[in-house]
């Protein structure tokens, strides 16, 4: 209701048709994905980093008359953009399969296909730790390109609540081997995601 609202307000008709897209999916997330091998992480994934593409898709228009007024900032929010989506996916999907290895007794009871029980727990911790690097270095990337590095606030936010608590994420997932360092560590990656949505605040100050 509040979406037909907003579309009205702002002559976004043509975009009513992605929230009860979105709804049928997380009904189907949770009646059968939920259970289904990776199929659930990767919908999961997707939805979070849609919460800020659907940003940039409604503000589309705006973005492209942008363009043809100062080409380098429309560059940069595209890049801004992308580069917050790829961080809300990975971190995401890194959360999702250490709450797999975390819920693995429960998942068994419930016949989910999760990574752990198909791949095992020793090859879901491998993949989790290269999305975990994939994340690192994007982390990374983003210190070195979304313009912090002029900035020593900027600079040691990213450093103190983003890199460095993923370092010992890494870390602690290698180390993990029992249920309550594996509920240890989701909390941690928690921590991230809000230092995540943090992240945009700081780099508009």
């Amino acid at each position: 209701v509040l979406s037909l609202y907003v579309a009205f307000r702002t002559g976004n008709l043509h975009l009513l048709g992605l929230f009860p897209l979105a709804v049928v999916g997380l009904y189907l997330y949770s009646t059968i994905l939920k259970k289904s091998f990776l199929l659930g992480n990767l919908l999961v994934s997707f939805y979070c980093s849609g919460v800020a593409g659907i940003i940039w898709l409604a503000e589309y228009p705006s973005l492209q008359q942008l363009a043809l007024i100062d080409p380098e900032v429309h560059s940069y929010i595209q890049f801004v953009f992308g580069v917050y989506m790829l961080l809300a996916f990975l971190s995401t999907l890194f959360r999702e399969i250490i709450k797999d290895i975390e819920d693995l007794n429960g998942d068994v009871t419930y016949n989910s296909k999760s990574i752990p029980i198909v791949w095992g727990i020793q090859k879901a911790k491998r993949t989790s730790f290269i999305i975990g690097m994939a994340l690192l270095l994007t982390m990374i990337f983003a210190l070195y390109n979304l313009t912090l590095v002029d900035y020593p606030f900027k600079i040691s936010f990213v450093i103190l609540t983003m890199i460095s608590p993923m370092i010992l994420a890494l870390t602690w997932l290698l180390r993990a081997q029992s249920k309550k360092q594996y509920h240890r560590l989701s909390q941690l990656t928690k921590f991230l995601m809000v230092s995540g949505i943090l992240l945009l605040l700081i780099i508009s100050m």
